[in-house]
């Protein structure tokens, strides 16, 4: 009857798998390796997926696909950098109204409006204020782009203005580099002299030599339907 009992007892048992504590512990570990070692090995499959598509972007397209995908690119290029320029004068807009609650000067004022308008609308045309005003027009002491400075590579806004009041013989420049975050790049010509047109200088920061575009100074014109 014993042997009866312990047959049944070994068939009852005979479904359950026992380890000792080390050995599970060890199980344990190896089937989480193996799970993490999956996990990344699919991380890795999505990362190369999302690269080969984009990489790919373009393969089996024809050329009339390509010309219609680089028309499509370029208009939203031009949409950005539209977009950009009216942030910047809606920028400019807002410290002008700014200076504006502090009581600014309203000569100031006006040539502050000029100077952003001239600077940041296309219709306006380039050029420039005299520092010491004439006739009904009031002078400017601020900055206001003056012209450009050009290489063979490069066109940068050159912005400069009277070094003291009521004189216009010393002057203080600066140029804005557009391909490095609009940085503005102060430099100083010979003796702190007036530059003009042709001139030639060199700064120093960006390495390079630049020719010197001065704007004409905006001149009155006669309108015929003014009476």
């Amino acid at each position: 009857m014993y042997n009866i009992y312990k047959v049944m007892s070994d068939i009852s048992t005979v479904d359950s798998i026992c380890f000792r504590r080390n050995d599970f512990n060890l199980y344990a570990f190896i089937l989480f390796c193996i799970i993490m070692y999956l996990c990344f090995i699919l991380k890795k499959y999505k990362e190369t997926f999302i690269e080969t598509t984009s990489n790919n972007a373009n393969a089996g397209l024809k050329r009339e696909q390509l010309l219609e995908r680089v028309e499509l690119l370029q208009d939203k290029l031009f949409s950005c950098q539209t977009s950009q320029q009216q942030c910047l004068g809606d920028l400019q807009q807002t410290k002008q109204y700014l200076q504006q609650s502090q009581n600014v000067p309203v000569n100031n004022k006006a040539n502050a409006n000029i100077a952003l308008n001239r600077l940041y609308n296309p219709l306006s045309p380039p050029e420039r204020s005299y520092p010491s005003g004439r006739l009904n027009t009031p002078g400017t002491s601020d900055f206001q782009q003056i012209g450009i400075v050009y290489n063979n590579t490069e066109r940068l806004p050159l912005f400069g203005r009277p070094k003291y009041p009521g004189r216009t013989e010393k002057y203080e420049y600066y140029i804005i580099d557009e391909t490095r975050n609009r940085l503005k790049i102060p430099f100083k010509s010979k003796n702190d002299n007036e530059l003009y047109d042709g001139d030639t200088i060199r700064v120093d920061v960006l390495n390079n030599d630049y020719t010197v575009k001065i704007y004409e100074y905006d001149q009155f014109r006669y309108n015929p339907d003014v009476l």
